[in-house]
């Protein structure tokens, strides 16, 4: 009887959980925005030389079976108990995180918030309005 609000985000575990699904397999691009080194450095013995450009490979984190099982099939039961905001978590420790299509570390997505509440309305309202079925 009335278009969902963002208050009722936390009643509608699905539409969160389908969402982050949704960020996981179709991320906007699989590599993230690069980010540039200007010194030399070293992360876990691997060597990264002064004036490299690094990116985030998002369909490599996605799909790895280690951090997802059944990572190649789209499921968003497998969020359906995160009761954290993607922002929460983006902002948190990479292993907990759900998905990486806000980017990473300290050019993490300003709009990451606004972003996570713009895709509730969007996603809940489409589906509120509309019937939608197989072709």
């Amino acid at each position: 009887d009335r278009l969902p609000t963002p208050a009722d985000s936390k009643d509608l575990p699905y539409i969160r959980s389908l969402i982050r699904e949704g960020q996981r397999v179709y991320p906007p691009s699989w590599v993230g925005v690069p980010h540039y080194i200007e010194q030399d450095d070293e992360y876990n013995g691997y060597h990264i030389p002064a004036n490299s450009l690094l990116f985030i490979n998002m369909r490599a984190i996605s799909f790895n079976e280690k951090r997802h099982k059944n990572a190649k099939e789209f499921d968003p039961n497998r969020f359906i108990n995160v009761k954290d905001s993607m922002a929460s978590l983006a902002r948190g420790s990479a292993e907990k995180r759900d998905h990486f299509s806000f980017g990473g570390g300290r050019r993490l997505c300003v709009g990451i918030d606004l972003a996570e509440y713009e895709l509730f309305i969007i996603v809940s309202r489409i589906l509120f309005c509309f019937h939608i079925e197989n072709a």
